[in-house]
């Protein structure tokens, strides 16, 4: 699909019922309902260090559409400091959302101080009819930090996940994680419909290499089961090389050990339907 067939096609469909949902790559998504249009993660310039598999799937500048726009923590391949700024430009009424901590930075890079949020966990924001709820995310800057939540001096959490509630669906984005005490509760007690979550796992080798690690394939599929989602969509496994994963080995580990759970492994671009339950 060609960048503007994509986005020719998210702005012509519009679900009768549900949502859907396209997969921008890593953790990338966008989610449209009757209510709203949701960007979450976008990762759509060539900023980085690492080095893409694959170019963008669409330009920032070109997304005009939104009415969120979320990001779950400063990494680039996250909250971009190109991409971010250049979406709140494009769609002009949106609201972009992103952890308390960061978001005297984020008014900095957009130089917009009315139009991004800082979202607390547990605190729900609700905006152009959507809910959404921060989470905790374990996620870690450099090895030496070491996992822990990171919390800053007003105890806000840099790293979060999202739940979302638009047109009858419940989602959640974990954004980048790992397993931690309470997660899967959380997330069972949330009713979820989709759950996104990474799969990229953590390596003593790429930890060398300053990458931080997600929950595997393995502790993925345990948490998506205990989770009670009726919809899994593996996220961040595809975007670098040297940090990667194989969404079929998740599929065929949940399908073998967890048959009650559904997966769906998108292509960048395709449209995933959601129907309320």
């Amino acid at each position: 699909m060609t960048k503007g067939s994509l986005l020719a096609e998210i702005v012509g469909f519009v679900p009768e019922r549900g949502i859907a949902v396209w997969w921008l790559g890593q953790s990338g998504f966008i989610i449209r309902g009757r209510s709203a249009t949701v960007a979450i993660d976008p990762f759509l310039t060539d900023f980085g260090h690492l080095g893409r598999a694959y170019k963008p799937p669409c330009s920032p500048d070109q997304v005009d559409f939104l009415d969120l726009l979320l990001g779950t923590h400063e990494h680039e391949d996250h909250i971009d400091p190109l991409g971010f700024p250049q979406l709140l430009n494009a769609s002009r009424k949106a609201i972009g959302v992103v952890p308390a901590p960061l978001l005297p930075h984020l008014e900095r890079l957009a130089r917009s101080k009315g139009r991004l949020i800082g979202a607390s966990v547990d605190r729900p924001i609700e905006r152009n009819g959507v809910r959404v709820t921060a989470i905790p995310a374990l996620h870690g800057l450099v090895p030496a930090d070491g996992y822990h939540f990171h919390l800053d001096a007003a105890g806000e959490h840099p790293f979060v996940g999202y739940l979302l509630e638009l047109d009858g669906v419940r989602i959640c984005h974990t954004g980048d994680s790992l397993v931690y005490d309470g997660l899967a509760q959380r997330l069972r007690d949330a009713d979820l419909d989709v759950l996104m979550l990474p799969i990229n796992g953590v390596s003593w080798f790429r930890e060398q290499r300053g990458l931080v690690g997600n929950m595997n394939v393995f502790e993925a599929a345990e948490l998506a089961d205990a989770s009670g989602a009726r919809l899994i969509v593996p996220m961040h496994w595809d975007l670098f090389a040297d940090n990667s994963e194989d969404p079929e080995h998740f599929a065929r580990h949940l399908a073998a050990r967890h048959s009650n759970t559904s997966v769906a492994v998108p292509a960048i671009g395709t449209r995933l339907d959601v129907l309320p339950h």
